[in-house]
């Protein structure tokens, strides 16, 4: 162990200095190119470096950031109960201003894929494994940035893992350009998940590795998002494109039924999965305090609960019954008793400390401690960042916004299907916001909800903390998280967006 520490210190040391927040980067020496290049040796080499990269990856997308940004944000439940929290779902962000770090876990998995990119050709390997870990780099480099682009508008762009200079932030059509051409770059290095290998010509078992299928899943993902805001008809079909391109795969299919997504697709690497953080009982408990169902689910998931033990809620998250019935306003729809239990009869069940709770049931995979108390420790279920589900959904959004209605009412029956849901009618009203409920109902609480609302223009509509707006807050970056204050250290040129400097955030 002491001979491969020393071999390898260099670059983790290198790899840890760089970026909590912005600012390290951007303001580091840099290194012997000659050290450098000594770790570069074997395919070996770039394996472990390349197994960094998928751990900052767990690091910025295995639950609790998605959480916030994605979810708590969008006030998608009822209510928090924790101060720091509830500052988060008032839109209150100057209250908590200094207690997070921007945007520094994504910056740590770019830092690792510039490191990977820069240095592929040092190594002696077939053309075959560099495409496969350029690939994989290119898709996270791609998918941070778009996770930036989406929270912060404007970052700095730093695409080169020597390049320390201090930076400003560029604007979001640098940052939209860059995200696409990165994710294509991604879609023809990488190949379908059932084809790629890893360095000892296994098979993949975790779709934490990104494939053909995942980089087509980015790449609707950002040609949506950056074709929604510049209103433009060329991105938007070229999401419709990349969507198409993974509903059409063998590659991937819908389970039958809610309570299969419950049971098999969250657990993970299901055949509607395409992308996903990786957690198993085995190796990856321990980071699992994260897990967003850590801060949802008490019982029946957690056994030695009861129905008033509340000692989670407390601090977190409340569900109400009235707003479960609000959401899943179709009796026939099976994601409503599959995704809670027992809804209706519990709904009765008062005690001294609840009375008309929702009981989350969704991740049914928890870890207990095995000395008998039955202790929480984490769950097994994967955090998942693209389903298939997720992809049909976003597909019949942007046809819908396309004029191609017929097309959006058949993506739209296709998941309603699963769910026994009943058919769509046009007494439900606008199209766009059917589609947005389905997305709700479909992707409740797994990380969606708030860049949905921002995407389709109803934040200020559906969002009581965002209601009081106005046009020019929003012009001004009032839909985007404030820089922290360490990216602003030894780093003259970062500015925060103009809206929170207005709040007193300098």
């Amino acid at each position: 162990m002491k001979k491969i520490f020393t071999k390898y210190s260099f670059i983790f040391l290198f790899i840890a200095s760089m970026l909590t927040g912005c600012e390290s980067i951007l303001n580091q020496e840099p290194e012997n190119a000659v050290t450098n290049g000594n770790l570069w040796q074997t395919e070996n080499d770039v394996d472990k470096i390349c197994n960094g990269l998928h751990n900052a990856m767990s690091g910025a997308y295995g639950g609790i950031q998605n959480w916030f940004y994605g979810e708590v944000h969008a006030q998608s439940f009822d209510a928090m109960t924790n101060w720091a929290w509830t500052s988060i779902f008032s839109n209150d962000l100057d209250a908590i201003y200094g207690m997070y770090d921007s945007w520094g876990n994504e910056y740590k998995v770019i830092s690792f894929s510039n490191l990977l990119i820069d240095n592929l050709h040092r190594v002696d390997m077939t053309q075959d494994r560099r495409d496969y870990y350029e690939g994989i780099a290119r898709f996270c480099r791609a998918y941070s940035y778009l996770y930036i682009l989406k929270a912060w508008g404007e970052a700095p762009l730093v695409t080169s893992s020597i390049d320390v200079s201090e930076k400003s932030k560029v604007s979001q059509d640098v940052l939209g350009e860059f995200i696409i051409t990165e994710a294509e770059k991604a879609r023809l290095l990488l190949k379908p998940y059932s084809q790629e290998r890893d360095m000892k010509g296994s098979p993949l078992v975790t779709k934490q590795i990104p494939s053909q299928g995942a980089a087509d899943a980015l790449l609707a993902d950002a040609y949506a998002w950056i074709g929604t805001m510049k209103n433009d008809q060329t991105l938007l079909k070229k999401s419709v494109e990349a969507a198409t391109r993974v509903i059409s795969s063998p590659e991937y299919a819908l389970v039958a039924s809610p309570e299969e997504v419950c049971q098999k697709v969250l657990l993970g690497n299901s055949k509607e999965g395409i992308f996903e953080i990786e957690y198993n009982n085995s190796t990856q408990v321990a980071s699992q305090a994260a897990h967003l169902a850590c801060f949802t689910e008490s019982w029946p998931v957690i056994r030695n609960e009861a129905p008033g033990d509340i000692k989670r809620w407390d601090k977190q998250v409340v569900i109400n019954s009235s707003s479960v019935n609000k959401i899943f306003d179709d009796p026939n729809d099976l994601r409503r008793t599959s995704y809670f239990y027992k809804p209706d009869s519990m709904a009765t069940v008062s005690t001294a400390t609840t009375g008309g709770r929702a009981y989350l049931y969704k991740w049914r995979h928890p870890v207990l401690s095995t000395d008998g108390l039955n202790t929480l420790k984490g769950f097994e279920d994967n955090i998942i960042l693209y389903r298939l589900a997720d992809v049909i959904l976003l597909r019949a959004e942007i046809n819908n916004r396309l004029g191609n209605t017929d097309l959006a009412l058949a993506d739209l029956k296709t998941i309603r299907d699963r769910a026994k849901a009943t058919s769509y009618s046009a007494a439900e009203g606008d199209l766009k916001l059917v589609i947005l409920k389905e997305r709700y109902k479909e992707l409740y609480l797994e990380g969606n909800r708030f860049w949905d609302l921002a995407r389709n223009g109803e934040l200020r509509n559906m969002v009581p903390s965002f209601s009081g707006l106005t046009d020019q807050d929003v012009a001004d970056g009032a839909l985007y998280w404030p820089v922290s204050p360490g990216a602003f250290s030894k780093n003259p040129l970062m500015r925060q967006n103009t809206y929170w400097k207005k709040q007193g955030i300098n």
